[in-house]
């Protein structure tokens, strides 16, 4: 089945000297057919017209230089129904059939997404790191793979380096082939590395102030000598049983 052939109708507000509007009523590509005093009439013409074609047919409305809408013969029908029930004005008659949503309308065209203009260096200073587990894990056993970024932007990590029980991160951020300045982060909160802790955990037993190794002292050598004052008691009374 061929294709229907779409018509093109215009109708214009035009306004004479006097102020007095009447409507203009057109093919398009070519002349002014008609012009009508009511625009209802106007209407009326182009149902007529395209009852006698085969082919679709829409007009299209135009007022104060643009276009204010169209429709098919369907909806012409409608308009004339309702601008007769609401006796509505012929200066207001094309403002009335737009804003009542009697007419078709293109969608408007999607709006470009404005691009946010992103500051690296300030999201940069901001993004912190961090290692799954570090409390369990010693800052000699972490790679740059170990490290996680908080950042939503792409973040390079150049280079990680091992202080004391700490790692200090040197990286920066790209997005959309640009790139921040580098900066450093430290992550800490791993496992202990100190291997003499045993040992100075023990001797703090015994204090490491002169105040506490002058008591011990003086407990060790009263310790002393009630051990030795035993050892004579005891000796005396065996030489005493002899």
């Amino acid at each position: 089945m061929a294709k229907s052939t779409l018509e093109r109708f215009y109708i214009s507000e035009k306004f004479d000297d006097d102020k007095k509007v009447s409507f203009n009523f057109k093919k398009a590509n070519q002349k002014i057919s008609g012009n009508f005093n009511e625009f209802v009439d106007a209407v009326l013409e182009f149902i007529r017209v395209s009852e006698k074609t085969k082919n679709d047919t829409r007009v299209w409305f135009h007022q104060n230089g643009a276009y204010r809408g169209s429709v098919n013969i369907t909806k012409a029908r409608v308009i004339v129904d309702k601008i007769l029930a609401e006796k509505v004005q012929n200066e207001k008659a094309i403002e009335y059939i737009e804003k009542e949503d009697l007419v078709d309308k293109p969608a408007p065209a999607p709006k470009k997404a404005k691009k946010i203009s992103v500051n690296l260096n300030e999201e940069a200073a901001k993004t912190t790191f961090f290692v799954e587990n570090a409390s369990l894990r010693k800052a000699s056993q972490i790679s740059s793979l170990d490290v996680k970024s908080t950042s939503q932007y792409t973040t390079v990590v150049e280079k990680i380096a091992q202080v004391e029980n700490n790692v200090v991160v040197t990286y920066h951020l790209e997005h959309e082939g640009k790139s921040s300045k580098s900066f450093e982060y430290v992550i800490t909160g791993f496992a202990s590395t100190c291997t003499g802790c045993a040992w100075k955990s023990n001797s703090s037993i015994f204090g490491t102030s002169k105040k506490d190794k002058k008591a011990f002292w003086i407990l060790f050598t009263i310790l002393t000598i009630l051990i030795v004052a035993n050892i004579v008691l005891v000796s005396l009374r065996l030489t005493n049983n002899i």
